[in-house]
This record gives C-alpha cells, sequence and structure tokens, in this order.
C-alpha cells in the first residue's frame, strides 16, 4: 500500500522517505530565513558603531565612555560578537541613560528597538513583550507619548520618560 494515498485517499502517492526529508527541509528553510534577520540585526548594530566614529568616538575607550559600558562589553557589541538575540534591555538602558551618547547614536539604538519591538529580528512574540516589559527607555516612536525634556535643563538632555517602564499595551 502506498502511504500518499492511504492517508488523504486521493493525490500522488509519498514516500516514507520524503516524509522524513520533509521537516529537515523545513528547518534548512527556517535557519536560512533566520540567518538572514540576524544579519540584518548585526548590520543595525554596526551602524551605531558608525554612528559612534562618525561623532568622534574612534577608540574603544571613547566609544565605552559614550555607551556608559564597561570596554569588554563595547567591544564585544561593537565587534558583532554579541549573542545571536541581540542586545538585552539591560544594555540598552545603559546605554540610553549615558549622558555622553552622541544624538546620532541615540537616534540608531532608538532604530534598533523600534524594528526589534515589530519583530523584524525574528524574535518570537514572548521574548519581544519580555523585552517591552523591561525596557526603561520611551522613545516616543515606542510608546506613541510625546518626550518632554526637563524644563530647568537638568536631565542631561535626556528625555523625562528615560527611566520609566515602557507601557506593555
Amino acid at each position: 500500500m502506498r502511504l500518499g494515498s492511504a492517508v488523504s485517499g486521493r493525490g500522488p502517492p509519498v514516500s516514507n522517505t520524503s516524509i522524513r526529508r520533509a521537516p529537515r527541509k523545513l528547518a534548512e528553510q527556517l535557519q536560512s530565513s533566520l540567518s538572514i534577520l540576524k544579519a540584518k540585526q548585526c548590520a543595525k548594530i554596526a551602524e551605531l558603531r558608525d554612528a559612534l566614529i562618525a561623532s568622534g568616538f574612534d577608540s574603544l575607550d571613547a566609544q565605552a565612555a559614550a555607551l556608559g559600558l564597561s570596554r569588554s562589553s563595547t567591544w564585544t557589541i561593537l565587534n558583532r560578537n554579541h549573542k545571536s538575540t541581540g542586545l538585552s534591555s539591560s544594555v540598552i538602558n545603559r546605554i540610553m541613560h549615558s549622558t555622553r551618547l552622541p544624538s546620532a547614536a541615540r537616534a540608531k539604538l532608538e532604530e534598533y528597538v523600534q524594528e526589534r519591538l515589530t519583530g523584524q529580528y525574528g524574535h518570537p512574540p514572548k521574548c519581544l513583550r519580555r523585552f517591552r516589559s523591561r525596557l526603561l527607555t520611551c522613545p516616543e516612536t515606542i510608546t506613541g507619548r510625546p518626550q518632554q525634556s526637563d524644563p530647568n535643563g537638568k536631565d542631561g538632555g535626556q528625555t523625562a520618560n528615560y527611566g520609566r517602564r515602557v507601557a506593555t499595551g
């Protein structure tokens, strides 16, 4: 008895071998598409590095100071050795709280966060919800609320929304 006709009662026969190969082929296609998404994520993080260099932060020490991270963390992030999941919410929070972060680099990081929250890097919805709930930064593009700078200028040029949790709505 042929398996294809026994299962569906119609259509071309399907061998046992092709049934075993189907999940492998699907897994290979999924892995390929995830690789493309991860490459896109690495490219966005590389844009952050380029923005730092364009702003005059060309040494590792200067970049680490601008990002508000240790030298080893900065090296890992900017040289594409970060985890395949991308930048964690805690790292993003630390970077966004840095008073020395140039506006061009901040804009690139906000673009990265926005793209990640919309699932453009292949993260599953559960991971995206957890990522959103742990973010302390609130760029307007994420929350939809306008940012307000401290009128007395005591926020170091950062917005009043930074340091508050993002609404998970």
